[in-house]
C-alpha cells in the first residue's frame, strides 16, 4: 500500500466513526500535506517572535508558557 492508500484507509475509519457516533460529517477535509508552505510560514512566525524552543535533531516546538491564555477554552 502506497501512504496515500493508508491514509486513505485511516480518513474512511475516521468517517465511519463519526457517522457512528451520530456526528455530522463536515464538506471538507483539509489535508495537512496540502498547506505544507503555510505551516512552514506559521512556524517561522512562531520563531521569530520567540514562541518556540528547538529540540536539535527533533524540531521545533511552541513554548505554551509565553502564551498568556493558553489553554483558556479548558474546562476548570
Amino acid at each position: 500500500m502506497s501512504v496515500w492508500d493508508i491514509a486513505q484507509k485511516y480518513e474512511n475509519i475516521f468517517k465511519e466513526n463519526m457517522l457512528s457516533l451520530q456526528m455530522d460529517i463536515p464538506d471538507q477535509y483539509p489535508r495537512a500535506t496540502d498547506y505544507i508552505k503555510e505551516q512552514i510560514t506559521v512556524v517561522q512566525r512562531m520563531y521569530e517572535k520567540g514562541l518556540t524552543y528547538v529540540i536539535p535533531g527533533d524540531g521545533i516546538y511552541c513554548d505554551t508558557s509565553k502564551i498568556a491564555d493558553y489553554g483558556k477554552l479548558l474546562p476548570p
